[in-house]
Formats: structure tokens, sequence, C-alpha cells
């Protein structure tokens, strides 16, 4: 990565006019009104402060960055290192505003690009050619260290935004993670709990996450763990390429809930992480190593043998998994989705009403019983 700019990591009010803010551009004018606004978030007037952040939302509120953005950001974690400071949660999510403003738009829409050109390189690496963004993200970075000790911050939101905050920063892994462990026993909404356990997966790859995979793959063995899910997508990013025999069950469990419910699968939003928690598990599952398939495979019997899973669950596992399969060249077919079509032709009662045979011939242009697709992917490596 090239050398970039950096700005001093915290800077106290008192030194907003050193900031030559006439000569930056914030929100298309001259950054002379900047001093005023960040003056505003201290005011023991409850108005002001509430047009302070106005002004904030007109301006960065959809992350929108300028070049006067990294100038703000050391004043504003001043302002959080401050105890004292007033809408201390407010200040959080205007620096969460200019790392994170819409984080679906790469880990939803652009998976691969997104999240695993991020997970195998690094966020900041992938940000290094946009400017604002780079120089906006270094900025922050440079107040990690506070960010760590708001983790222990009474307010449980507080220390939940702090840690989902945190997940971007895999350079400060090493300082992170010791804080950020405790949070995993600490009460919090589920919500903010899968964040934090999201955010340590991403965090915690090479060996100074031992540890933390080593807590991750604990939630994900005890079945009363309602966030176990997330402790599995974590673990499952941490453990990359590597796909822990633990945490390719849960995910798998997660698909058959995908199967029961795919009207309904989407429709809490169980993270900040991202909108659509099926899209998160089915690119993981999509990586799934070629060692790995028949376990895969074994695991994925057992969804298909729920007594809860509809007459149509296993047409439902087909398309969601088969996405992409078109016709029999064997070079288009991933190991979990072998994983899949070996599971469904171990299953008979699957292909009884014919809509499976149906939906592969037509929809991806596979053979249409259980005996002629196992005789095909005898014929494929």
């Amino acid at each position: 990565m090239t050398a970039r700019a950096t700005t001093p990591p915290i800077r106290s009010l008192d030194q907003l006019d050193e900031v030559p803010w006439s000569d930056l551009d914030n929100h298309g004018r001259p950054a002379t009104d900047v001093p005023n606004h960040l003056r505003a978030m201290m005011s023991a007037d409850v108005d002001e402060r509430r047009e302070a952040y106005r002004w904030w939302e007109r301006c960065h509120g959809q992350g929108n960055l300028y070049e006067a953005t990294p100038h703000i950001v050391p004043f504003l974690l001043h302002l959080l290192a401050d105890p004292t400071s007033p809408d201390r949660e407010a200040l959080l999510r205007c620096v969460l505003d200019l790392v994170a403003p819409d984080v679906t738009y790469w880990l939803s829409d652009d998976l691969d690009v997104g999240l695993f050109r991020w997970i195998d390189n690094g966020y900041d690496e992938w940000i290094s050619e946009f400017e604002a963004d780079a120089a906006t993200f270094d900025a922050v970075a440079g107040g990690v260290p506070v960010l760590v000790d708001l983790l222990g911050d009474e307010d449980p939101a507080i220390a939940a935004s702090a840690a989902y905050l945190l997940g971007w920063f895999r350079r400060s892994a090493d300082l992170i993670l010791p804080r950020l462990m405790p949070l995993t026993d600490r009460e919090l909404e589920p919500e903010a709990r899968a964040d934090v356990l999201l955010s340590l997966g991403l965090l915690a790859r090479g060996d100074s996450g031992a540890e933390a995979r080593a807590a991750l793959a604990e939630i994900v063995d005890d079945p009363e763990d309602s966030a176990g899910w997330a402790a599995a997508v974590g673990l499952a990013m941490a453990s990359a390429p590597m796909f822990p025999l633990g945490a390719l069950r849960a995910l798998i469990v997660e698909l058959g809930g995908m199967c029961a419910h795919p009207d309904e699968r989407d429709d809490l939003v169980r993270t900040r992480w991202t909108w659509a928690v099926s899209d998160l598990v089915l690119a993981l599952l999509s990586r799934l190593p070629a060692e790995a398939v028949d376990a895969a495979t074994t695991a994925l019997a057992s969804v298909l043998a729920d007594p809860e899973l509809p007459d149509d669950g296993a047409v439902t596992m087909a398309a969601i998994a088969l996405v992409g399969v078109e016709g029999t060249d064997g070079a288009a077919i991933t190991p979990w989705q072998r994983s899949v079509l070996n599971c469904l032709c171990g299953n008979d009662s699957v292909w009884e009403s014919g809509e499976l045979g149906e939906h592969l011939a037509e929809t991806h242009g596979l053979p249409a019983t259980a005996a002629e697709v196992r005789a095909w992917l005898s014929t494929v490596e």
C-alpha cells in the first residue's frame, strides 16, 4: 500500500482555529462553518446541539466525504474520549457515518468483490484507491485507542457500536481483540451481540486471533445461544480459507431455515453488518473447500430430513444453492454445489413429486432424475 497523508489522531476544540478551514471543501463550499458546528456539539443548549447534528446529517449522514472530513475526525474523537461530552452515542454515530454508512453496498450487492476481498486483503487495502475514503479511514484509525476504550463503556449501546466500528480496523486487531473479547459475555440486545461476534470474526485471523476463534467456536457449539449463527459466520470468516466443522453445520442449519421459510428469511434485521443474512451465509458456503464436501453433504442430509421442511424445501434448496449453474459443464460446479447435489441424490423422497427434477432441468440444464444426476457427477472432477 502506498503511503497516505495523515492528520493528528486527536485534537481538542481549542485547536480548531489551527486548521485552514477556508482552504478545505466541505459539502461543496469552504469549510468555514465547521468550527462553530463542532463547538455547538458541546453546547449546554439542547437546541444548539440539535442544530449541529442536523448540519452533520446534511453533510455526512449518507457517508458523504469531503476534503475537510479527515480534519474533522480528530475533533470528533476528542469529544468521544471525554466522558462528560453530551450525546456521546450521537457523536459515535457521526464517526460511524464516515467509515460504515451503508455496509450493504459491498456486503450484499457485491459479495465476492466486497466481503471476501476485505477478508483476504483488509478493508483499508480496498479503499486505498479512493482518496477521500482512505484519508478519512486513516483519520479514524488514528483514534482506535479511543474507540477501544469505549468497549468498556457503561452504556451497552455505545459499547456495541464501538465494537461494530472497530471490526473495520483489522490492522489494529492485536490492540482491539483483548478488549473486545469480554463483550461476548456481556448482556446485549440480539442485534448488538451479533455485531460484536461478526466484528470478532473479522479481526480474529492469524495467530493473535486464536483465543477469539476458540470463543466463537464455543458459542457455535452451544445450542441454547441464539447468536450461534453470528458466531458461525464470524468463525468461518476468521478461519478462511479453512472451514471449521461446527461453523459449517451451523451455517447449514441457517440454510435449512431459509428453505423452510424462504419468504421470511430476511424480514428481521439481525446485524448492522448486512440487511440480508442469507446472502452472507450463502457467500460463505460458496467458499466451501473440496475437502469439506462430505461433511457438508452429511449436514445437508439432516436439513432435508427435518419434518418441518415443506414439501418444496428441496426445490428451494436447489434454487438457493445452484445459482449460476447452467448446463452440465463441470467447471461451473463448486464444491458447495456438489455437496447439495450429492445430498439431494441421497434422498429418494425429494424426487417423488417430480418438481425437483423439473427445476433442475428447466432452470439449470441438469439431468432430471437422481440416477442421472449421480451418474453425471461421477464424470465431473
